[in-house]
């Protein structure tokens, strides 16, 4: 992680939609996010569907979501408004 020339981490929806009863995931992504914020980058997770998802991640330190709970994929121009 710390070679690529990226400042954000991904969490992939896999990880995610099992979160409320899956330790080994939520411990995946616990892992996943301190180690990103101990190199300086941001992590996103992706494919949030319950808000208790939502708050599970926010809980462990993830910094931003992606998911259709919050907003559907919307052109530039529209986010800019």
């Amino acid at each position: 992680m710390k070679r690529l020339p990226v400042d954000t981490v991904k969490v992939d929806r896999s990880f995610v939609k099992t979160i409320a009863y899956d330790t080994a995931d939520q411990t995946i992504i616990d892992a996943v996010t301190d180690l990103a914020h101990a190199l300086g980058l941001s992590v996103v997770a992706e494919g949030i569907e319950p808000p208790a998802q939502a708050q599970t991640l926010t809980r462990i330190g993830v910094d931003y979501v992606q998911s259709f709970l919050y907003a559907r994929p919307q052109p530039p121009e529209h986010l800019e408004a």
